[in-house]
């Protein structure tokens, strides 16, 4: 990451394309077991990671403040755990941070101030069950799995309304240039088929817009 302008214009082309098409290139980098908490939704950042405790997840701010804007904040919570540690305060806070996107394995609450305020957060469900105050670190700077997907810092995430695809530094600047190409083909070919090229701008695009 010692390219911020680099990393910005990648962050910014991965927005732009989709998971799916990665899907037809292969199976693994992809997340398909989480629900985004709107669609249609968005999203591109670099990971940075923290593994929850059931009661909470302490530094979860400090970690957005040191990432800084552009990050995707992958949280891993207990498996099958009722609770949250994620809703309605500390998404505003990111959002002020300039974080891009949330990775909840596990579930949300506030469901309403999530959607309002326009973050890209993926879940497992929702909550009215909260956290609580506790000693216990949460952990961060660490490989996470993620539906089977090993995500770690650093890792480029990007989404959409069919969910994740993940890419580490070392091939993402190589396949988003395929993945490129390849929706230009497919642009191409709903040409081919009767459908303008805007139209089917428009319809690559959809899952994308605000």
């Amino acid at each position: 990451m010692s390219d911020p302008a680099g990393r910005h214009d990648l962050v910014e082309r991965l927005r732009r394309v989709s998971p799916s098409t990665l899907g037809h290139l292969r199976d693994n980098g992809l997340i398909a077991g989480l629900e985004p908490i709107v669609r249609p939704l968005r999203m591109a950042g670099v990971a940075a990671t923290l593994k929850a405790t059931e009661y909470g997840a302490p530094g979860l701010v400090e970690l957005a403040e040191a990432s800084g804007p552009g990050t995707v904040i992958v949280i891993s919570r207990p498996a099958g755990s009722r609770r949250t540690n994620f809703g309605g305060v500390v998404a505003t806070r990111l959002v002020r941070l300039g974080i891009t996107g949330v990775v909840v394995d596990g579930r949300v609450t506030d469901y309403e101030q999530l959607v309002e305020l326009g973050l890209p957060v993926y879940h497992r469900g929702l909550t009215p069950i909260v956290g609580r105050r506790t000693a216990e670190p949460a952990v961060t700077g660490v490989p996470l799995t993620v539906d089977g997907v090993v995500i770690n810092p650093g890792d480029y995430v990007f989404g959409d309304s069919d969910g994740i695809g993940v890419l580490t530094p070392y091939e993402a600047p190589g396949v988003v240039e395929l993945l490129e190409e390849a929706e230009r083909r497919e642009r191409e070919t709903l040409g081919s088929l009767g459908v303008g090229a805007d139209s089917a701008h428009r319809v690559l695009l959809s899952n994308f817009s605000n």
